[in-house]
Order: C-alpha cells, then structure tokens, then sequence
C-alpha cells in the first residue's frame, strides 16, 4: 500500500500518515521505523536523516505534522475586518472537514489522544492553545468582544467544528452528516458575522 513520495513534503506527508495509521492500528508501542517505512513507501535513511533514530522522534513528529495542519499554523496574518474573518473561519472548517475526509485516521487519533500525557497529547494541547489564542485576538479585534468572550468563542468553535469533523468520518454511512455540519457550522457564523 506504499505510495510513491518524491518531494521532500511529500514524504514528510506521506511518513507522518504512516505513523499515525500504524499508532492506529498498533497503538504508541507498535510505532518502529520499519513499519513506517513499508506504508510510507519513503526509506529507512531517509527517515533516520530528516525526523530522527528515535520512536519518541516518529510520534512527536507525527503529532506536529498533523496538529499544525489542522491550525494551520503557516497562515501567521490574521484578518483585518470582519468579513475576513468569517471567511478564514468558513475556510478553516471546509479545509477542516475536506482533511479528516481524506484522511480519517487524523481526527480518531486526535480524539484517542488528546488530554492524554502522551508526545502526541502535548502536541494537540500547544496547538489548540495556538489557534485559540489566534482567533481570540482576532475577535478582540474585530468584533470588539473580551478577551473572556473571545476566548470562549474560539473554543466553541473549535469544538464544533472538531467534533462535527469526528461525526462525519466514524458515520455508519460515511459523509451523511457533512451538509448537516457544513449548515451548522454557516448559521453559527452568519449569526456572529452576519451576511
């Protein structure tokens, strides 16, 4: 099942899908370099040269690489006026949901491990906080709320659309809810952001 990865973030992509579809199947301590290696279809060296010798190494790496993908941690401008704002927000929930769609295993774990003391848990809590601490500043900004109240909106959102996310992939019948959560997560921000 190894695919072909040419490019240096396409293997990046590729060995840190391998890592979490192995902790999904065999859990932290089923994580070797081999394993990684076959599913990824990206060599041993390779592995060892750019992400490290060491399991700690493939499960931190694994937990960064998708942790910061849902945060996107790569957008560092935040929006300047309240119809930027809703629109980055709609945008991160499709990209969201277009994600965990293509990949299920990246919401299962991140909901197998999140609170959890684990590399991977630490991961998620440091950027969940990132894009929580992000967006409340926007909304400060923007709409004017407290910090308290921004805070608070920002996690709601979050959760919303994580947990919409988790519904639509572990479905009976895959996708069923997705317009549903697509509505959902629109009427929470035209009634914010108005339009």
């Amino acid at each position: 099942m190894a695919n072909k990865a040419d490019s240096k973030e396409q293997k990046q992509v590729a060995v840190s899908l391998a890592i979490l579809e192995v902790i999904e199947r065999d859990g932290l301590n089923g994580v070797t370099h081999s394993k990684v290696s076959r599913k990824s279809g990206v060599s041993r060296a390779w592995i060892y040269e750019y992400i490290g010798k060491e399991k700690s190494d493939l499960i931190e790496y694994a937990g960064e690489v998708f942790t910061s993908f849902f945060a996107r941690t790569k957008k560092a401008d935040r929006p300047k006026t309240r119809a930027e704002l809703m629109q980055r927000l709609e945008e991160g929930t499709e990209f969201v949901f277009q994600a965990v769609q293509a990949n299920p295993v990246i919401i299962k774990l991140h909901y197998r491990f999140r609170g959890t003391d684990t590399a991977i848990g630490k991961v998620i809590a440091k950027y969940e906080k990132y894009w929580i601490g992000n967006t409340s500043k926007s909304l400060v900004e923007i709409l004017g709320m407290s910090g308290a109240e921004a805070s608070a909106f920002a996690e709601m959102i979050m959760v919303l659309r994580l947990g919409f996310a988790f519904r639509v992939v572990t479905e009976v019948k895959a996708g069923s809810h997705l317009s549903e959560s697509k509505l959902a997560m629109g009427l929470l921000f035209r009634a914010h952001f108005g339009r």
